[in-house]
């Protein structure tokens, strides 16, 4: 099941901290992925990057 979320920056954020509670259990792997879009318009996503990292629960 894929979760999705957003987050809003503005030209002066230098850091932003982001906490969520998930139900991940031991021994489990799930992929989490960040893509950095920007808009101009409601109707335009430009997608100019992404990280996607691999988490294993201990």
């Amino acid at each position: 099941m894929g979760r999705i979320g957003g987050v809003r920056l503005q030209a002066d954020d230098l850091m932003k901290v982001i906490q969520w509670k998930t139900d991940f259990a031991s021994g489990e792997r799930h992929s989490v992925c960040w893509y950095d879009l920007e808009t101009e318009s409601a109707g335009e996503w430009k997608l100019f990057d992404h990280l996607c990292v691999t988490v294993e629960v201990p």
